[in-house]
């Protein structure tokens, strides 16, 4: 699990760092015209790295709880609660 982890956080964070490094040696990258789209997808991309980290543990933990034990509670309650919000 712990090699999962660590690869998923190297793709999501490499981007990122690929970016900062083409930026110091090209400095001019930053007055091309879609650069700040470019870069607000990197970031996001890297920002991500903590979603995956939970769905991983639930994946992949010893106990092999499914995902349904765990969140079926709570789309119930959600379902109620928009029910009762709608009448």
């Amino acid at each position: 699990m712990m090699i999962a982890v660590v690869v998923i956080f190297a793709i999501c964070w490499l981007p990122q760092h690929t970016y900062f490094v083409i930026q110091n040696l090209q400095p001019t990258i930053i007055c091309y015209r879609h650069i700040q789209h470019v870069y607000l997808v990197i970031y996001w991309f890297a920002m991500s790295n903590s979603m995956y980290n939970p769905i991983m543990y639930c994946w992949m933990n010893a106990r092999q709880v499914s995902l349904h034990v765990v969140w079926s509670p709570l789309i119930l309650y959600c379902l109620h609660q928009s029910c009762a919000d709608a009448a």
